[in-house]
C-alpha cells in the first residue's frame, strides 16, 4: 500500500494570472487594450462554496471605485476645474466716496468707480497657467487609477503564486509526515537506522513549517486585495486569472518612446516646465502698471459734476524685480527636473529590460530539461521504493530536489511578472506581450 501520494507535475494543475492590459473590461477602457493572454481555466479558492466570487474584472473595477489614491486624485481634479473656471476674472471694481463738511447745512460729495484694465496680459497667463495645473491635475488621476491597477496585478500574482506554493507545499508536508510516521513504525520492530529517522522528522518538522508559512503568506494577499476594494476580510472569494509567464514583444527604444509620453512622474515634470515658463511670463507682466477707469461724481448733493476717474499705480513699495527673478529661477529648476525625470526613466527601463532577459533565461533552464529530469528522478525513485529496491531517505531526496525545482519555476514566473509590471509602470502604460505556446510553468 502507498504511503504518499503519486507526483503531480505542475504544469497539468489550473492557475494563473495576467495583466491589467490583457483582459477585456468595457469600465477599465484606456488601461485595457482587449487581448486575452491567458491560458488555462482560472480557479477559485478551495473550498469557497457558500461566498460570493469575485473574479479579476470585478476586482479591478472595485480598486478603481474605492481606492484612497484614485479618490484623491479625483478631488484634487473637481478643485482644479473649478479654478480653472475661475482663473482669468477681472479684478473687481473698486467705489471710493467722501464727504467734506463746511458747516451744518452744507458739504461737498466725491465719488468715484474704478475698473482696473488688463492690458499687461496677465490675466491670459494666469489663465493659461491655470489650464496646465488643469491638465496636471487628469495626468495625476491616469497615474493614480494605473498605479492602483498595477497594485492589484501584483497581488493577483502573489495570490496565484501562491495557491500554487501551497499545494506544492502541502503535498510535500503530507509525504513527509507519513514517511516520518512509517519509520517509527519500522524503529519499533528494529528495522531502520534510528538516525534516519531522526533526519526524516526534522525535515517533516521543516515542510509543516513551510506549508504554514504559505498558508499565512496567502491568507495575507487574500487581505490585501479585500483592503484595495474596501471589503471586509473573508466576506468574498477571490479567482486569480490564470498564471503564466508572458513575453514582452516591444524593443527598448519604443519603451524609452513611449515613457517620454506616457511616464507620470515624466510628463508631469514636463507639464510643471510649461507652467513655469507660464508663471514667468505672468512675473514679466505684472511689472507693468494696469491703469483704472471709472465715472467719478464731485459737487454738491443739489448740483454736483459727472466725469472720470483715471488712476495709476506707481511700483514703489513693491517693486516686480524680485517676483520676476523668484519665476525664473523655478523655470530653471524645473528644466533641470525635467531633464532628470527623463535620465531616471531611462535609466529604470534599461535596468528592468536587463533583470527581465535574465530572469527569462532562468526560467529557460529550470522550465526546460532541468525540471523535466527532476520530475523523471522522482518518479523513478517512487517505483523502486515500491519495489523495495531504494530506502526512504533517497526516496524523499529526490522527491525534494523535484519539489525544489518546481518551487524555483514558480519564483522565477513571479519574479518575471513582478518585473513587467515595475517595467509597466516606468513605461507609464500597460505593455505588449505575447503569450507563450504553454502554460508556464
Amino acid at each position: 500500500m502507498a504511503c504518499h501520494k503519486p507526483i503531480q507535475p505542475l504544469d497539468s494543475q489550473q492557475a494563473s494570472w495576467q495583466s491589467a492590459a490583457a483582459t477585456s473590461d468595457p469600465a477599465l477602457e484606456g488601461w485595457i487594450d482587449g487581448q486575452d493572454h491567458a491560458v488555462g481555466r482560472p480557479f477559485a479558492s478551495p473550498g469557497d462554496t457558500d461566498r460570493p466570487t469575485l473574479e479579476p474584472p470585478a476586482v479591478r473595477r472595485l480598486v478603481l471605485e474605492r481606492h484612497p489614491s484614485v479618490l484623491a486624485a479625483q478631488a484634487e481634479l473637481d478643485g482644479a476645474q473649478a479654478m480653472a473656471r475661475a482663473a482669468g476674472a477681472w479684478p473687481n471694481p473698486e467705489i471710493e466716496a467722501r464727504v467734506m463738511v463746511d458747516g451744518p447745512a452744507s458739504g461737498d460729495i466725491e465719488a468715484g468707480l474704478g475698473l482696473t484694465l488688463p492690458i499687461s496680459g496677465r490675466i491670459a497667463a494666469a489663465r493659461k497657467a491655470a489650464r496646465i495645473e488643469l491638465e496636471m491635475a487628469r495626468l495625476t488621476l491616469d497615474a493614480a487609477r494605473h498605479q492602483a491597477l498595477l497594485d492589484t496585478e501584483l497581488l493577483l500574482a502573489s495570490l496565484a503564486h501562491e495557491r500554487r506554493h501551497l499545494d506544492l507545499s502541502r503535498e510535500i508536508a503530507e509525504t513527509s509526515a507519513q514517511l516520518a510516521q512509517l519509520l517509527q513504525q519500522r524503529q519499533s520492530a528494529g528495522l531502520v537506522d534510528p538516525l534516519d529517522v531522526t533526519i526524516l522528522l526534522a525535515e517533516s518538522a521543516r515542510d509543516t513549517a513551510r506549508f504554514a508559512r504559505t498558508q499565512g503568506e496567502l491568507t495575507a494577499t487574500e487581505g490585501e486585495l479585500m483592503a484595495l476594494m474596501g471589503l471586509e476580510p473573508g466576506s468574498h472569494s477571490l479567482q486569480p486569472p490564470p498564471m503564466i509567464a508572458p513575453v514582452l514583444a516591444e524593443t527598448r527604444d519604443v519603451l524609452v518612446a513611449a515613457a517620454s509620453q506616457s511616464q507620470a512622474h515624466w510628463a508631469l515634470a514636463r507639464l510643471n516646465l510649461e507652467r513655469a515658463e507660464w508663471e514667468a511670463r505672468r512675473a514679466s507682466r505684472a511689472r507693468i502698471p494696469e491703469p483704472t477707469v471709472g465715472p467719478a461724481l464731485v459737487g454738491e448733493p443739489e448740483n454736483f459734476s459727472l466725469g472720470i476717474r483715471v488712476g495709476l499705480p506707481i511700483p514703489v513699495l513693491a517693486p516686480g524685480g524680485a517676483p520676476y527673478r523668484a519665476a525664473v529661477a523655478e523655470r530653471d529648476a524645473a528644466h533641470h527636473h525635467l531633464v532628470a525625470a527623463g535620465r531616471e526613466a531611462t535609466r529604470e527601463i534599461d535596468a528592468l529590460l536587463a533583470r527581465l532577459t535574465g530572469l527569462q533565461l532562468a526560467l529557460d533552464a529550470t522550465s526546460g530539461a532541468s525540471l523535466g529530469s527532476a520530475r523523471q528522478a522522482a518518479r523513478l525513485a517512487q517505483d523502486r521504493y515500491h519495489a523495495g529496491q531504494l530506502d526512504v531517505l533517497h526516496l524523499q531526496s529526490a522527491r525534494r530536489a523535484w519539489a525544489d525545482i518546481e518551487t524555483e519555476t514558480l519564483d522565477i514566473v513571479l519574479d518575471i511578472r513582478r518585473t513587467q509590471l515595475a517595467l509597466e509602470r516606468a513605461v507609464g502604460r500597460p505593455l505588449a506581450l505575447t503569450t507563450p505556446s504553454t502554460e508556464t510553468p
